[in-house]
């Protein structure tokens, strides 16, 4: 996994949250425009390009995954436990 530059994150931890994010990204965003023109869009960009590759080439075994982990279905934040909700505040809060 790369790290900096135009094809990983800023550290270790940043590119594994990156394979999270960005394919929530795609998958939410197929959700409304056609999926190859979602996965030619982020092709194109000149940022995490290693991360939208991998999630791109490898989307059903993650998918599997994020699933296994609770991560997937997606659901609203009102359906969230009040620990879950207080759980992702505090991983935004660390984020900023």
């Amino acid at each position: 996994m790369p790290i900096g530059g135009t094809d990983g994150a800023r550290d270790e931890y940043s590119a594994y949250l990156h394979l999270v994010v960005n394919w929530l990204e795609v998958d939410v965003t197929a959700r409304f425009i056609d999926r190859a023109e979602v996965e030619r869009h982020v092709r194109a960009l000149p940022f995490y390009r290693w991360c939208y590759e991998t999630i791109i080439a490898d989307w059903q075994s993650l998918a599997a995954l994020y699933e296994e982990q609770g991560l997937l279905p997606l659901r609203p934040a009102g359906d969230m436990s009040p620990a879950d909700q207080e759980l992702a505040a505090l991983e935004v809060e660390a984020m900023t």
